[in-house]
């Protein structure tokens, strides 16, 4: 009985809780309200517009940031400051480069140092000094390395170099540096190992990591000395000369050899030059330089390359400086063998990037100081505004490799237009529209271009081939070209040798007084051994 009345029990208490979950559910329908169409639709829309911003940070994600936005500042003094580009951006990791920007004031002096980095440096503003310690020099003249530098060199500086940096100017001096930290502490990150100024973190010198007694005995001095040395510099890094430094000027040793040097001294030099880990020169101008390419009223191109300064093979870096002209635009391309370092130093403009799917990864105006990292395969184009557009850009390659998508020299001409038109499903007449007849540089003013003769042979994209006529004025005018292009090459090495022949000048003068000085003491001494000769003679036939 007592069993019967508890499953009795049991089934009262499940029967009220199936009424109570029926009732709350009827009364939750019946207080519900229809959504009217309007307001389903505005619903379905806000859902789509959060699988949209998922999507989008979902894509940006997958590439990397390619404006690098504004410099933080690292150091700072009275002599100058130290900018660089955070490690932390996607662009900058990935590619394994370093950036910074070094800005000297008046007599601001970069204290000698070395970093763990092969860098590449370009000067953006202003003149200064440059120093370095050339290694394996038998002499103190071989070892030391002084160069002017101003608007337009390139400076190449391999990993453990010590170097220095001065401002002997009236302006500020700024200079732009990239490098591969592939091999250092921190990819991304340079790391400077001074060996002067005071004691502090990541500029500091390496002198304060060693005792006073240690530096007494290896340099000789009292530890009185010593201490004097690590004191009395309150900065680290970066300095302020007290007064204007001034330098010996130094020839290149090359032209030095070539003209003065005699056999001996040209066998040291190429004994010395077979070390793989010597550099002779360092900087290369492109200053005053023609253009390595140049279209009227499109723009102008200069290239550095390991072919030009040698020392970029060792450290693995090119630079490009291109000037676009206003409203122009530089043919689309990507580099296959290097990340592209941009750094824009005058007028305005817009720059477009693409993805390997498609994607649009930027579409951005830049003017004077936008800075922008393209990886490489990733084309881009260049289009400058009503002001013209000019930049330097560094690439991770000594002898970079550009493919161009569109322009007389483009890809697409090598392509068969049966394949071309296959591939966008047009027609083969519609391609003969398609190609421009510049390289490089689009003048603002043409659209279009006239095709080669190749590309009909040979299919490509292009519009009908050139007559006869038209091929030999080209021909002809190409002629003139390259005959003008090699005056210009010669009058410009024969100002060379001129400038060269200035500089040795009082060297030469020097030397041909010191030959006559020696050649009348020659026979001077010539004329008295004679009459001393005599004169003991003389002396002994009296005697006798």
């Amino acid at each position: 009985m007592a069993r019967a009345g508890q499953l009795v029990l049991g089934l009262l208490l499940v029967l009220g809780l199936l009424t109570t979950s029926l009732a709350s559910r009827e009364a939750g329908s019946r207080g519900r309200r229809v959504m009217e169409p309007r307001e389903r639709e505005e619903e379905e829309r806000g859902r789509r517009r959060h699988r949209g911003r998922e999507e989008e940070e979902e894509r940006r994600g997958l590439y990397p940031q390619i404006e690098l936005g504004r410099p933080r500042e690292q150091l700072q003094s009275e002599g100058g400051r130290l900018r660089v580009w955070s490690e932390e951006i996607d662009a900058i990791r990935n590619a394994h480069v370093g950036i910074a920007e070094l800005d000297l004031e008046e007599n601001g002096l970069l204290v000698p140092q070395y970093t763990d980095a092969d860098k590449i440096a370009y000067v953006l503003q202003g003149c200064g000094k440059m120093g370095a310690v050339i290694p394996g020099a038998e002499s103190e003249y071989r070892r030391t390395y002084i160069r002017k530098v101003q608007r337009g060199d390139v400076i190449a500086l391999p990993k453990g170099t010590v170097y220095w940096w001065y401002n002997d100017g009236n302006e500020r001096h700024r200079i732009l540096w990239a490098g591969d930290t592939s091999y250092g502490a921190n990819p991304g990150r340079f790391h400077q190992f001074g060996l002067a100024g005071s004691k502090q973190a990541r500029f500091g010198s390496v002198l304060h990591g060693f005792s006073k007694d240690t530096l007494a005995k290896a340099w000789g001095v009292d530890e009185q000395t010593i201490q004097t040395l690590l004191e009395n510099q309150n900065e680290a890094g970066i300095v302020k000369a007290k007064q204007k430094i001034h330098f010996p000027e130094i020839p290149e040793r090359r032209s030095w050899i070539r003209e003065e040097g005699g056999e001996e001294e040209e066998r040291n030099y190429l004994k010395e030059t077979s070390d793989p880990f010597y550099f002779e020169e360092l900087k290369y101008s492109m200053r005053d330089e023609f253009p390595d390419f140049y279209v009227k009223n499109g723009g102008a191109l200069n290239r550095v390359n390991c072919h030009k300064l040698p020392a970029l093979h060792q450290i693995g870096f090119s630079a490009v400086k291109v000037s676009l002209e206003k409203n122009a635009m530089m043919a689309p391309s990507f580099v296959r063998n290097g990340h592209q370092l941009f750094y824009f130093t005058r007028g305005n403009g817009r720059v477009q990037v693409a993805s390997g799917d498609g994607e649009n990864v930027l579409d951005q105006e830049v003017r004077e100081g936008t800075v922008l990292v393209i990886p490489q395969f990733f084309p881009s184009v260049k289009i400058a505004g009503d002001q013209g557009l000019e930049w330097i850009k560094l690439v991770t390659s000594s002898s970079p490799f550009t493919t161009f998508l569109a322009g007389k020299n483009s890809v697409y001409r090598g392509i068969p237009k049966q394949v071309t038109a296959a591939a966008f499903n047009v027609d083969e007449e519609q391609l003969r529209e398609l190609g421009r007849d510049e390289e490089v540089f689009f003048p603002p003013s043409k659209r279009g271009g006239r095709g080669r003769q190749d590309n009909e042979r040979y299919g490509g994209i292009g519009k009908k081939p050139e007559s006869e006529e038209q091929q030999k004025r080209r021909e002809e005018e190409e002629q003139s070209r390259r005959r003008r292009e090699q005056e210009e090459e010669r009058c410009r090495r024969e100002e060379e040798r001129r400038r060269e022949e200035e500089r040795h000048q009082p060297r030469k003068q020097e030397e041909e007084q010191r030959r006559r000085r020696e050649e009348e003491e020659r026979r001077k001494h010539q004329r008295e051994v004679p009459a001393a000769n005599w004169a003991v003679a003389s002396t002994r036939g009296a005697c006798s």
